[in-house]
């Protein structure tokens, strides 16, 4: 009992201790993120008054798209996140004339949690620069739909299933207001997922599986607590 309370009383003075060397280990993050698909696909677009027509291209991997979360420093290098994103993909043509409208657009959602495990490389001078970091993951996207509109003509929306990918990065870590515990995050991460329809479209075969693989390009808010 007595090697029991003893071993204890060290674990929480210990625990303490890494608590206390780390001044506001948690941390919050909200990211703004534009993004770039390797893989493009298209719709058509027919013009109202020239005989002429062109394709409307789509990236299900890009789009703009908001990130939250929160995360954990172990240490000064090592710290932990966890993050909710939304990413929308939309591209339209409209034309106008008269009484006539004609319009091609294409939309794709991705709702994506992910894990985050980051290593800061701290700077020098840590006025401005807090450090340059490597981080990487895995990720899980829900269910997605992609909404498909083709010279005015609505296409069968199709529905995508749930899957699984990862990704890595870099990116730097700014001081903002060190005394708040604000800093802003810049980054850029390759993202790697494909997703699988749950409904084919005997018409478009090509998107039975689609890359929603890309490169994101974030900037974020971060609050130390």
């Amino acid at each position: 009992m007595v090697k029991k309370t003893g071993f204890l009383i060290l674990f929480a003075i210990g625990f303490q201790g890494v608590l206390s060397a780390q001044e506001k280990p948690f941390f919050t993050e909200l990211t703004l993120q534009k993004s770039v698909g390797f893989k493009t696909l298209s719709v058509n677009y027919a013009y109202i008054n020239i005989p002429t027509s062109e394709k409307i291209y789509y990236h299900p991997g890009g789009g703009t798209g908001l990130q939250a979360g929160v995360g954990y420093k172990f240490s000064e290098k090592i710290s932990m996140g966890f993050y909710g994103v939304y990413q929308l993909v939309f591209n339209e043509k409209v034309q106008n004339i008269s009484s006539f409208k004609n319009r091609s657009s294409a939309v794709f959602n991705r709702k994506t949690v992910k894990a985050d495990l980051q290593y800061l490389i701290p700077a020098n001078n840590k006025k401005i620069l807090t450090g340059l970091y490597f981080n990487a993951g895995p990720d899980y996207h829900f269910p997605g739909k992609l909404v498909r509109k083709q010279n005015s003509e609505k296409l069968k929306t199709l529905y995508y299933d749930n899957s699984t990918g990862y990704h890595v990065g870099t990116g730097m870590l700014l001081n903002l207001n060190p005394e708040k515990g604000l800093s802003l995050n810049i980054g850029v991460s390759f993202r790697f997922a494909d997703f699988e329809v749950s409904d084919p479209d005997p018409d478009a075969p090509e998107l039975d599986k689609i890359s929603a693989s890309g490169v994101d390009i974030k900037v974020s808010l971060r609050k130390a607590f």
